[in-house]
């Protein structure tokens, strides 16, 4: 705890210290701005060697001169300070990955994992590079129009190209009231996010969508509208002087000759005019009577138990919990080297199991799982070790026939029925004075032969035995004449 506190002040006095200096502490996109936002940890050696396979060196000190200034240019010492400082404040690992790009472009994931940001990385290694989930880059993500989100959930962090141009004054404007004027400051936008976290907007929808949107410094007197792809403001609101507000969306069917059927929508939101910020929505079941039922992400970690089975790469497959054959998967996915998995795709609410089919070492496992309205994350599974094959006693009597020999003392013993030459003994057992013997250990079910080898007075004599489920007591041997 002590180390930890540490790690957090020394963060937090090179934060201040560039604020001071006039250095920007971010140049990431996203980034936050004030170190005493960031939710500092630690990492396990599995999320570093994951964030070691995403990271560049020469780009890293490119983008964080701040860092550079601190540390050097070498390129442990800036893995090291990434994965201690960098990942926690939303710095990107290189130019081709920004974490809060990747957020702001899937709502799917907003969902499933929320502010916290390893789970990001984890699923772009694990299934977004295989799933094609290309919006990874600032640049990307806003040319498909989404609107970026800082990752770290603090309020002041560095914004995007795009996001810093809308923020400028227009030409021969100012970015403050001149002196006299009554018109008041318009403070930055700091979150905007839809209640509940619902990220689509139905057609059949009559309540439409409430947007929670948070800012700072006084702005009363100040108005409030949302608006479609920077169309025509809507739903005026006039603030008071207070913190939060919300703007409620009017439900989708008014706005049919603005969206078209299953796309993706922004809703931006500005302050007098001014664009400040906006969320990204998407649009589904336009023109349909039935709205769309909502999804969660199935996942959980699979524990090898006393097995010692690997748990890197098995599959996991989600069936209804009435599909007691297992006939119908809904979703599948793979465990990664640490025994976790996700399911693609999200499912319903709704009861359902989760199952891991029988393998070398392990037999069938599975798991009974509840959606009810939110992911589910702890669908653990334990595999357990094939149960032991039963066994069974194999007994008889040895009769002397013909050959006059005393039956008592001899060996008999266990071969598979397929052993034609006898080679590799089974078990074996003895006979008593009245020719009983029992062969030890007990075997399986399968066919197998009771052999007494030839001796003085008698030849090699044999009894065909078959176990099916029970003990047998009745493989006598007759002894043959030489």
């Amino acid at each position: 705890m002590r180390k930890h506190n540490f790690l957090k002040a020394v963060a937090t006095v090179l934060c201040m210290a560039l604020l001071i200096s006039g250095t920007a502490f971010a140049a990431t996109p996203g980034q936050a701005l004030d170190a005493k936002e960031v939710k500092y940890g630690t990492l396990s050696r599995a999320d570093q060697n994951i964030l070691k396979s995403m990271f560049n060196a020469e780009e890293y000190a490119a983008m964080n001169e701040d860092v550079v200034n601190a540390v050097g240019k070498d390129a442990n010492k800036l893995f090291a300070h990434f994965i201690k400082y960098g990942v926690f404040e939303g710095r990107g690992p290189s130019k081709s990955f920004n974490v809060s790009a990747y957020m702001s472009s899937y709502g799917d994931l907003q969902k499933a994992f929320g502010k916290d940001i390893m789970a990001y990385y984890r699923h772009y290694n694990n299934y977004g590079k295989k799933e094609k989930r290309e919006l990874v880059t600032v640049e990307k993500a806003e040319a498909a129009g989404v609107v970026i989100k800082s990752v770290t959930g603090a309020t002041k962090t560095t914004p995007t190209p795009s996001q810093e141009a809308a923020q400028k004054p227009a030409s021969g404007g100012s970015a403050s009231s001149s002196s006299g004027s009554s018109s008041p400051v318009h403070a930055p936008v700091l979150n905007v996010t839809p209640t509940g976290g619902i990220t689509t907007l139905d057609e059949t929808d009559t309540t439409g969508i409430t947007i929670n949107v948070a800012w700072t410094a006084d702005v009363s007197g100040n108005t409030i509208a949302w608006a479609l792809d920077n169309s025509a403001q809507s739903s005026l609101v006039t603030l008071a002087n207070e913190d939060t507000a919300t703007v409620t969306v009017a439900a989708a069917n008014a706005q049919d000759d603005k969206i078209d059927t299953d796309t993706q929508i922004i809703i931006v939101v500005t302050v007098d005019g001014t664009y400040t910020s906006g969320i990204a929505i998407t649009m589904v079941n336009e023109g349909s009577s039935a709205p769309v039922a909502s999804t969660y992400t199935v996942g959980g970690t699979v524990d090898a138990g006393t097995t010692g089975v690997d748990v890197n790469g098995l599959t996991v497959t989600l069936y209804a919990a009435s599909d007691s054959s297992h006939a119908t998967p809904l979703g599948t996915g793979t465990t990664d080297t640490n025994g976790d998995y996700t399911i693609s795709p999200a499912v319903a609410n709704g009861s359902y199991v989760v199952v891991i089919a029988a393998g070398s070492g392990y037999q069938e496992a599975t798991e009974n799982v509840t959606v009810s309205s939110a992911a589910v994350t702890d669908a653990d599974i334990t595999l357990v070790a094939p149960a032991p094959a039963a066994t069974y006693a194999i007994s008889g009597t040895v009769d002397a026939g013909t050959t006059g020999v005393d039956v008592n003392g001899l060996t008999v013993t266990l071969y598979a029925a397929s052993d034609s030459s006898h080679a590799t003994s089974l078990g074996t057992g003895t006979t008593d004075t009245n020719g009983d013997y029992t062969i030890s250990p007990a075997v399986a079910d399968g066919s197998y032969v009771v052999v007494i080898a030839a001796g003085t007075g008698y030849a090699e004599s044999t009894e065909s035995v078959t176990v099916s489920g029970a003990a047998v007591t009745n493989a006598d041997i007759v002894l043959q004449n030489p």
